[in-house]
């Protein structure tokens, strides 16, 4: 049994755990890239079946992370169409000014085809909860950002992603500005049934 960690300190990280949009992190954030390296080490310690490790993660910072932005903003405007929102596309451009790195979560799939794609996509899901996790650890605030234009061909190009792979969004971690309330949950009966006889 594992003993570096206490039960109630793990408790404790788990549902201390919160979602930081960039809007609640500081400007100019600095976040030691021995974190994001940690926090990555760690989300490949995943469980995934038939050992495929499917995550591939690309890490972007400083003037990578301010050229990626604009990327994404200049792509979302030219596939807007009616929706287009200015203010979104400010919002985009501008990412790196609170966001220290933004990373593209991509899942490669199981050339073989033996495994499932959802059971891959629960994989990488996994290995985002344990670099979210130990980002958490250490202070600093993340985000798993859906995004746009996931699928476009252009996007996944930028990130290095063939087209048979899938980019599921992006985490993006920063220095935390503003806390946010821990959120309502529902009760534990809520979501769990326990069966314990054969007639139940």
């Amino acid at each position: 049994m594992l003993q570096s960690i206490t039960p109630a300190a793990l408790t404790a990280l788990i549902r201390g755990r919160r979602t930081i949009k960039p809007a609640s992190m500081k400007k100019g954030s600095q976040v030691p890239e021995e974190v994001i390296q940690e926090a990555l080490e760690n989300a490949t310690y995943a469980p995934n079946h038939g050992k495929t490790q499917p995550w591939h993660f690309v890490v972007f910072s400083g003037d990578a992370l301010k050229t990626l932005n604009r990327f994404q903003a200049n792509l979302y405007r030219a596939t807007a169409g009616e929706g287009y929102l200015d203010s979104k596309f400010r919002r985009m451009e501008s990412q790196h000014e609170t966001v220290a790195y933004s990373i593209a979560i991509g899942m490669k799939k199981d050339v073989r085809g033996n495994i499932p794609e959802w059971e891959e996509l629960a994989a990488v899901a996994c290995a985002v909860q344990n670099a979210a996790l130990t980002i958490a650890n250490y202070g600093y605030g993340g985000i798993w950002s859906s995004g746009k234009n996931l699928d476009h061909p252009e996007m996944k190009k930028y990130v290095g992603l063939s087209e048979q792979d899938l980019l599921l969004g992006w985490f993006l971690v920063g220095e935390i500005a503003i806390h946010p309330p821990v959120p309502p949950r529902h009760p534990l009966d809520w979501h769990v049934e326990w069966r314990r006889n054969e007639d139940a």
